[in-house]
């Protein structure tokens, strides 16, 4: 079977990573462990981008090597990811050898394709973007995106046929399924209102980047250098790409959309590759009503609040507030009151009051029940979550997961098992197997606290299905969410 194949953007590296990106790879993370949950092999890819203008901009006000500095960025990225438990497969750079071979090739291909040919680029370029902009697509002579002043471009440039590829990248584009949310593909087909243009894929007057195999005297545009990532890291043009290739899906920012709807499936459609099966793209994290930026100076430590909170605590505050269908605001009083009330009230008293009672009652001794009352209930949410994240509708999923924790709740409520002797094993019973497979539900979310909830009923099933035969000694009781003090 091919293997699952996830990515993320790879991250520029002219600062330490936000929440924004944290969250994009929380939520690949999430997605790649469920599919490992299915026995799916996962090849899970994430990285640097390295090249271009900005980064020798960086560098120079740093007053350090470029290849210094890019060195110094990736391993804070690298130790970021770690950090916040990413389970990456790979991690690739735009400086590495393998990458710079795998950009060359394809540019030597689609030249010697005649899908390259030289010119003049006379236009604007947003350096902070790293972006060629029209008259037309400036706002108040700034960057549309960033609001930053743009540079008038003259210069000798190699040009990718782009426009060669319109019909079928519109194609790809309206065809249901590819772009997720659904709504996003009026935004990318709107970049072809005035047809698609030749693009720009080489620099004259930068030194810091991919040479042209064509022509040395030009280094390769970043963005055609930093899209090849998805293919360089899985060994391509060589033999044993196809294993992986196309990618499952490609988690992405939407501001970066469009690059990879247009650009990059013009690019493999030039290499006649398939594209990917899907692309998911995601919102903004704002700050009161500003989009979370660097440059602004707006952004959030994700590192700080892990050290502050406890990290699965953030990865469920973050992947249950971003949604698809529009922006999401970070408050930290918010964060609090919801890690206190989701994680503490609901998820950690469910699992401390049962812990209590077994301990009380059966001496911690799993009891046998006489019913299977709530397999019902666990086995609809396992269905229903099991069909969103396979729609990546990540938010949605982890939402039943908490129907099913407020059931076993009120289940407790109504039944009483401290006044109900007669059906107390039953009722304890259905209690422990049912945090079990709740505790299996969340590990994407909460890979660590998931473990320590099996390790609390004493059971390492990893299995969705409801088992009535579950037996043995529940471990030791421990706060699961200590109350975060305002």
């Amino acid at each position: 079977m091919k293997k699952f194949y996830i990515t993320t953007p790879i991250f520029y590296v002219n600062d330490k990573p936000h929440i924004g990106h944290a969250y994009t790879m929380f939520l690949a993370d999430c997605i790649a462990r469920f599919k490992r949950i299915q026995g799916r092999e996962v090849f899970f890819l994430t990285g640097t981008d390295e090249h271009g203008e900005k980064i020798e901009k960086t560098a120079l006000e740093k007053s350090v090597s470029v290849e210094k500095f890019v060195d110094l960025m990736a391993s804070s990225f690298k130790e970021s990811w770690d950090k916040l438990g990413i389970s990456n497969d790979y991690f690739i750079r735009t400086s590495d050898k393998n990458h710079e071979r795998t950009v060359r090739k394809v540019l030597t291909m689609i030249y010697e394709k005649g899908d390259v040919y030289k010119g003049f680029y006379d236009g604007w370029y947003c350096i902070s973007c790293e972006t060629y902009l029209d008259d037309n697509e400036l706002k108040d002579g700034k960057c549309p995106s960033c609001g930053k002043e743009v540079v008038r471009k003259k210069e000798e440039s190699y040009f990718f046929r782009m426009s060669r590829y319109e019909d079928k990248v519109r194609e790809w584009i309206s065809e249901e399924g590819h772009i997720i949310p659904e709504y996003r593909k009026s935004e990318m087909l709107n970049f072809f209102k005035n047809g698609l243009k030749d693009l720009s894929i080489t620099r004259s007057k930068l030194k810091w980047g991919v040479k042209a195999p064509f022509d040395e005297s030009h280094t390769v545009y970043v963005w055609f250098d930093a899209l090849l990532n998805y293919l360089s890291a899985i060994g391509y043009p060589d033999g044993g790409f196809e294993g992986y290739w196309p990618a499952d899906v490609q988690v992405m920012g939407k501001d970066i959309a469009r690059f990879h709807a247009v650009y990059w499936i013009a690019m493999l459609f030039a290499l006649n590759l398939k594209p990917p099966e899907k692309m998911l793209t995601t919102n903004f994290w704002v700050v009161g009503k500003e989009k979370m930026s660097k440059s602004k100076g707006n952004t959030v430590n994700p590192l700080n609040l892990v050290e502050r909170f406890g990290l699965d605590q953030v990865r469920y505050y973050l992947l249950k507030e971003m949604t698809l269908s529009g922006d999401a605001s970070f408050d930290e009083r918010d964060f609090i009151q919801t890690v206190n009330n989701d994680l503490g009230e609901e998820l950690g008293n469910l699992l401390n009051r049962t812990m209590v009672m077994s301990e009380k009652y059966f001496n911690s001794e799993i009891p046998k029940p006489e019913r299977q009352d709530l397999k019902q209930a666990v086995e609809r949410t396992t269905r229903d979550f099991i069909s969103l994240m396979n729609n990546y509708e990540v938010d949605k999923a982890l939402k039943e997961v908490w129907v099913l924790i407020k059931q076993c709740n009120k289940y407790v409520n109504d039944k009483k098992p401290w006044s109900n002797e007669l059906e107390r094993p039953t009722i304890i019973y259905n209690l422990i197997e049912s945090l079990r497979v709740i505790s299996v539900l969340l590990e994407p979310f909460m890979p660590g606290k998931a473990v320590e909830i099996r390790k609390q009923l004493g059971v390492e099933s990893k299995s969705l299905e409801w088992s009535a035969s579950t037996t043995g000694k529940n471990g030791e009781r421990f706060i699961l969410f200590p109350k975060i003090e305002v």
